[in-house]
């Protein structure tokens, strides 16, 4: 028996062939000519030629090989598209100007086209510019859409948006992915927040003079002091400085921050950072006596009123100085002279008569020229009448 195997094609068929060798008896005769071989090695093949086309005839045994599975749906994740939001300065002072920046990254295998995003700024934060990456839409600050577009596998579109911050809340700042064209299977990732938390300034001011009691038209030196202890920055600063009733202003030495308008007795500091300080001083002149108060306050933006001092008053006492009397003596033609002083030997002696209460001189005759001198200067008293 012989056995021979045929292939259809490839991976598909096997076919088996069987032949039997049967003893013929010697009478009989093949009638079938032998068909040579094509090799002159290999033997010929006697009977019907092998079956090429794919039916089946008896004693074949046929093997069927599976074939690979068509292709079906591509269950692998095309797009996944992520947001996140960053901020430059997470605790900015009132009026500082911060770079919000929004993007959406995609982590897929194919690219995302048709990509939106939504990002609003909240209400204490102003905008001020936008600048979308290279290839995106622009953005409006109205309605926060960003038209992205088409982000490619293992890229990030990103968004840089100026915003001034203008309230001492915190603001919350969010990005959310708004559509693309392509199912987006992890939706979780779609959305991105974080809050900024605004800081204020602590200020305190004083204010000393340099003579507690000055005298009464004399100078004296009001000193201003502006400190800021933080952690904030504070703006647009304006103290107010009314000197008070009895003082007149004369001039101010050069502020070491800000400029001082004279018509108005105010110190303009634009900016105060923490830490930092500014100092004034004004000249000024005591005008009254008494009790004289100068008070002096602040005002300005990103001040925190419960941690700070804002006003301050000094108080001088003006003094009048008393001076001592001088005198003058004058002579010349219009001043007489006097009469000529007597001797103090030619003068009488002249007794004194003690009375009961007290000294009492002998009459004077009206004639004496000494008892008129003397009267004249003032150095006895006429005698009462016994």
């Amino acid at each position: 028996m012989t056995t021979k195997r045929s292939f259809g094609a490839a991976g598909r068929r096997l076919r088996v062939e069987t032949l039997e060798d049967r003893a013929v008896p010697a009478a009989t005769t093949d009638t079938l000519p032998a068909t040579p071989a094509d090799d002159p090695t290999k033997p010929a093949v006697v009977g019907d030629p092998p079956v090429t086309d794919n039916t089946m005839s008896d004693g074949d045994i046929i093997f069927q090989s599976q074939a690979d599975n068509p292709p079906g749906p591509d269950t692998t994740t095309q797009i996944d598209l992520a947001a996140h939001t960053t901020v430059d300065k997470i605790k900015p002072s009132i009026g500082d100007v911060v770079t919000v920046t929004v993007s959406v990254e995609n982590n897929g295998t194919q690219p995302a086209t048709g990509v939106a995003m939504n990002s609003v700024l909240p209400a204490g934060m102003t905008f001020v510019s936008a600048t979308p990456m290279d290839g995106t839409g622009a953005y409006d600050a109205a309605t926060g859409n960003w038209d992205v577009g088409t982000v490619g596998p293992d890229n990030t579109a990103t968004l840089k948006i100026k915003a001034k911050v203008t309230d001492p809340a915190v603001q919350a700042v969010s990005a959310n992915i708004t559509g693309a064209d392509q199912p987006d299977p992890e939706a979780g990732n779609n959305g991105a927040n974080l809050s900024v938390t605004p800081v204020l300034a602590g200020l305190t001011l004083t204010k000393t003079v340099s003579t507690a009691s000055p005298v009464l038209k004399s100078t004296v030196v009001f000193t201003l002091t502006l400190k800021n202890s933080g952690p904030g920055m504070a703006r647009d600063i304006a103290v107010a400085d009314t000197l008070g009733t009895g003082l007149t202003f004369v001039k101010v030495l050069p502020p070491s921050r800000g400029t001082f308008v004279g018509s108005t007795k105010t110190w303009n500091i634009a900016t105060l950072p923490a830490g930092a300080s500014a100092t004034l001083q004004v000249v000024t002149v005591v005008n009254a006596t008494g009790r004289i108060e100068s008070p002096a306050t602040v005002t300005g933006t990103g001040i925190d009123a419960t941690r700070s001092k804002l006003d301050a008053t000094a108080i001088v006492v003006g003094v009048k100085v008393n001076n001592p009397a001088t005198w003058s003596y004058y002579a010349g033609p219009p001043f007489k002279a006097g009469p000529a002083p007597v001797p103090y030997a030619a003068r009488p002696v002249m007794p004194v008569v003690m009375a009961p209460s007290r000294p009492i001189l002998p009459p004077i005759p009206p004639t004496s020229v000494v008892a008129q001198l003397m009267l004249a200067r003032g150095l006895i008293l006429p005698a009462p009448t016994l």
